[in-house]
């Protein structure tokens, strides 16, 4: 009988709300001394070099600690205080970005009041360097856990919400009563939708988005999401604590990537890193196995029955234990019948890189051929070795294979010779860089030249070896990628690389992996190339 994970989700219902405002909070540390001994002790014993020192007509001490709490990250930024009498009012702070910050509070009845009203015009966390900008509008986010699902729920204008979903456009409502738009996770059924309430909780519309991620893109709660840091660590919390699963970091920085979460919780982190789904479209790759073959016991259990390794009890130990492999079945079978030795396939199986060689399999099915001639040349036990050893790399071995693979029945046998001489092939890149287009390649449309700079975009992995090589960066070995790649060139000399993904540069650099300055002539060429393409390109200031 094959476990649901969903079984082992037995707990007490536990309600959490969490509340996050964009304005910037201020906290306050009060501490009361009877001397100034005691005083004395505590800035030594804790390094306090931040806080004012009131005196109180009893002739006690009050210590005042006050910090700005930056919303993106949640950093807590020490304010240096000092107490005046003769002051009126809170000064205000007009730039915040200097070493030494300055608070004159007015007088001790009002030091709380005071300190939460105060104004503040700009803010540069020295910690994620984000900016806060003049408008102070206030609005809250609540994230709330329960048994099964975890919400996260937002207050919305009305005319807003009807302008970004036409399914709510006939819709009669009053323009102002609140209206929450709430994104829902529900780890019991596997299901997550979009609702849109009112006041009183009523419904006014529900979308399920269990198929369609990006029915978030029009979603104002993932704005939030993707601009607040401290948001995105309390919905990754309060998920991890209803499934009892680590959620990892690169998974949870995209709210799309929780609806995949959803459906697939209580596996182990490598599973979910090498899920097949596509990053711009948030669609499965086609084959993959069906979504709700793990949530069906007799199903689940046939489909393996299919498949002639698992009469090996060994191996049907493996799979129950790890019930991610359900989903890779087919693979598994290519790779059985490869090695055809159930120790070794067994060891592999156990090995932490198992879902990112069947993902290999998955998504580059020719790759057999390397196994089956690794088994023939160096025998199938060099495999599994190879896998737990500690100075393994799985980037340079995925590359590796998949350069092996495209070359032709010659040059394969040339490369299997230096199998022979040593252990560590896998170490021994190909010289001739191989060719295999790149998934997400951008449109030649995209190609200009503007002031002398010429813009090209790259369509293979030749290609970026080709420019990796002249820049000195890591497209030497970019391989597998979801991004788009374009390259600049000044008289006829590689410059410079950018990466697109999403119509959005994610990164530019020189040679040699340099940011790009601020004031290089270069960048103004790339804004303007970016926005002849509609490509958006959020530069920072130091770069």
């Amino acid at each position: 009988m094959i476990r649901v994970p969903l079984e082992v989700l037995v707990m007490k219902p536990k309600y959490k709300n969490i509340n996050v405002t964009k304005d910037y909070q201020i906290r306050i540390q009060r501490e009361n001394f009877t001397s100034i001994d005691e005083l004395n002790n505590l800035y030594c014993r804790e390094n306090i070099k931040d806080f004012a020192i009131i005196y109180h007509n009893d002739q006690s001490l009050t210590l005042i600690s006050t910090y700005v709490v930056c919303p993106y990250c949640g950093y807590l930024h020490p304010i240096r205080c000092i107490y005046d009498l003769n002051q009126s009012q809170v000064n205000l702070i007009y730039d915040w970005s200097n070493q030494e910050l300055t608070v004159v509070l007015s007088n001790e009845e009002e030091i709380e009041t005071t300190f939460q009203s105060l104004e503040i015009h700009r803010f540069t966390c020295p910690y994620c360097h984000k900016e806060s900008n003049d408008k102070h509008q206030k609005t809250t986010i609540t994230i709330k856990q329960e048994k099964h699902k975890v919400t996260i729920q937002h207050q919305i204008d009305i005319l807003h919400a009807k302008k970004q979903r036409s399914c709510i456009t006939n819709l009669n409502c009053i323009l102002n009563i609140p209206m929450y738009e709430q994104v829902e996770f529900n780890i019991r059924n596997g299901h997550s939708c979009i609702r849109y309430i009112e006041k009183d909780g009523s419904p006014l519309y529900i979308l399920d988005i269990t198929n369609k991620p990006t029915a978030l893109s029009n979603c104002v709660l993932k704005e939030w999401f993707n601009r607040f840091d401290i948001i995105k660590q309390a919905v990754k919390e309060s998920m991890q604590n209803i499934t009892k699963t680590i959620v990892p970091t690169d998974f949870s920085d995209t709210l799309e990537n929780y609806v995949f979460f959803t459906c697939f919780v209580g596996f182990d982190a490598s599973f979910y890193m090498a899920m097949p789904y596509h990053k711009t479209t948030y669609m499965f790759h086609e084959h993959f196995t069906n979504l709700k073959r793990l949530h069906n016991q007799k199903t689940a259990l046939e489909y393996l029955k299919s498949f002639t390794f698992s009469k090996k009890k060994s191996i049907r130990t493996l799979i129950f234990k790890n019930q991610g492999l359900l989903f890779y079945l087919h693979e598994c079978a290519v790779l059985y019948n490869t090695i055809h030795d159930v120790n070794v396939f067994c060891n592999i199986l156990a090995s932490k890189y198992i879902f990112d060689i069947l993902m290999l399999l998955h998504r580059h099915p020719n790759t057999h051929i390397f196994f089956r001639d690794c088994c023939k040349v160096k025998g199938a036990s060099v495999l599994s070795h190879k896998f737990s050893s500690t100075n393994f790399n799985w980037y340079d071995f995925q590359n590796y294979v998949i350069n092996y693979c495209s070359l032709n029945h010659i040059e394969q046998k040339s490369e299997q010779k230096k199998w022979k001489k040593g252990f560590c092939f896998f170490n021994d890149m190909i010289s001739t860089p191989y060719s295999l287009p790149l998934i997400h390649r951008l449109s030649s449309n995209v190609n200009a030249t503007i002031r002398g700079y010429q813009f090209i975009t790259l369509n293979n992995t030749a290609e970026c070896f080709y420019a990796g090589e002249a820049l000195h960066n890591c497209l030497q070995s970019w391989g597998d990628c979801d991004s788009g790649v374009v390259v600049i060139k000044q008289n006829s000399e590689f410059i410079a690389s950018i990466e697109v993904f999403n119509h959005a540069i994610v990164q530019a650099r020189s040679i040699g992996n340099q940011r790009i300055s601020k004031y290089d002539r270069l960048k103004e060429v790339i804004i303007e190339w970016s926005k002849s393409n509609n490509i958006k390109c959020p530069f920072d200031k130091d770069e």
